[in-house]
């Protein structure tokens, strides 16, 4: 794109916020995430081929494998954190690890910005899993939520500010619903307190990823060492629901976020991937 055509196209841009008002530009989140993939910047990024080159994938010749994978290895570096360790925030997204149902529950005192409150004063919503919302579950709808408001939601201790949160099960009910709206099926695993996200791919028989949020682990494994499932697991089984869940999904798919949202999730994916284009 010329100098002269992303002009036009601003000028275009703040014409249409003037007379049609901020609605105007609001966009869908996930589209507005799947569009950020589709740039020569993401595609062409050194951090992406080496994601995929670590996972054991070699590029197949099948553009559509080779773009699913690829997408897949996207979605995962911007949701995922490194280390189970409170307010990590290593991933694309920055969304912060917190531990839950621990002796000494870092999420009591989570500051929610907006009451001024921590969540540990703050009694959760009728009808919810949780006493206050800092033993809350939070499901695919909080968590992508939150993150989609216009402002930040919350503080802790040494992060000033930051939107959204989770441990592992939440991150990949997030990621399993996340899955489900751009049409891709997972199975969340679980071993223990520790939970994980499975994808078969129909251009690799004999082979899944393994893909854990938490620790920061995308791998292409052989089918016969995927774990089995833990049959009458209560806990698998109710996130597996959550993320499965298409009504969630299509609620998930309606969620809009203003311009300047898109503006810094576009800076913060763009800089993370070793890029700062101003393409928007």
């Amino acid at each position: 794109m010329s100098l002269f055509d992303e002009m036009k196209n601003r000028l275009i841009l703040l014409f249409c916020l003037a007379c049609c008002g901020p609605s105007f530009a609001q966009t869908h989140f996930f589209r507005f995430v799947d569009s950020i993939f589709q740039k020569q910047e993401i595609q062409q990024s050194v951090l992406l081929k080496q994601e995929l080159q670590n996972a054991g994938y070699k590029l197949s010749g099948n553009d559509t494998l080779d773009m699913t994978m690829a997408k897949l290895a996207y979605m995962h570096m911007l949701l995922t954190c490194y280390y189970s360790v409170d307010g990590d925030t290593s991933g694309g997204f920055g969304i912060p690890y917190f531990w839950n149902y621990t002796n000494h529950n870092p999420r009591l005192n989570i500051v929610n910005l907006k009451k001024g409150k921590t969540l540990g004063q703050l009694p959760a919503a009728p009808g919810s899993q949780g006493g206050t919302m800092a033993t809350l579950d939070r499901t695919p709808l909080i968590f992508w939520g939150d993150f989609m408001t216009d402002e930040p939601q919350y503080s802790y201790e040494h992060i000033s500010a930051f939107y959204s949160f989770g441990w592992c099960s939440e991150r990949e009910m997030a990621f399993k619903a996340w899955l489900g709206v751009v049409g891709i099926k997972s199975t969340i695993g679980i071993k223990a307190d520790h939970v994980w996200t499975e994808v078969e791919l129909p251009g690799l028989p004999g082979y899944f990823l393994f893909i854990d949020n938490t620790f920061n682990r995308f791998e292409l494994r052989p089918i016969k060492e995927k774990p089995p499932l833990e049959v009458g697991n209560k806990y698998i089984a109710w996130y597996n629901q959550q993320g499965a869940d298409k009504t969630i999904q299509k609620r998930l798919d309606a969620l809009m976020i203003n311009p300047k949202r898109a503006e810094h999730i576009q800076h913060q994916i763009l800089t993370y991937f070793g890029s700062n284009s101003e393409d928007y």
